[in-house]
């Protein structure tokens, strides 16, 4: 995961490093690197130890997975970014006055801050995270992620459940 975290910029998204194949799903600037596999290879120890082995996906779309009660769940451990707007060129005043809205690409930057969040993808969001705050870092909160993870696997489990209920009601209503 490291060489391909060294490797991969983007410098139009700042820490954002999803462009790395074989790896596992972080995104954070350089200087956040080794805290950053610290932080995962503890979680991955700490999973395999449970029964619950972290695997990269082969299709190359970098997500870092896990399999529980037939539940697959991904997370992602990212930094977070502040975003800015940036003043309008000149012509983009003149459009935004003649036409009242213009197009303006690379409309925002956004700075890597520092603070990490590790959490479960979901609807292509982090769900259930742990984050660094004032007091506390990423790190004092594996075992807390571990049992949101777990806690997660049940929930899709049981709704999938009810939707398969539901589906069998409707045909047999049907």
């Amino acid at each position: 995961t490291e060489s391909p975290l060294r490797q991969a910029r983007d410098p139009n998204l700042g820490n954002d490093r999803r462009n790395a194949t074989r790896a596992l799903d972080i995104s954070v600037r350089e200087a956040n690197v080794p805290g950053a596999l610290r932080i995962m290879d503890a979680l991955v120890k700490a999973l395999g130890a449970r029964g619950m082995p972290l695997r990269i996906e082969p299709d190359g779309s970098r997500r870092t997975c896990l399999t529980i009660q037939g539940q697959v769940l991904a997370i992602r451990l990212v930094e977070n970014t502040s975003r800015t707007e940036r003043e309008p060129t000149k012509e983009e005043r003149q459009e935004i006055k003649k036409y009242g809205h213009t197009y303006r690409p690379n409309r925002y930057s956004y700075e890597p801050t520092g603070a990490l969040k590790l959490g479960i993808m979901g609807h292509n969001e982090l769900q259930k995270v742990v984050a660094d705050g004032k007091h506390q870092r990423v790190e004092q909160f594996l075992n807390d992620f571990v049992v949101k993870i777990e806690a997660e696997a049940v929930r899709r489990k049981r709704h999938e459940e009810h939707l398969e209920r539901q589906r069998q009601h409707w045909e047999e209503q049907a």
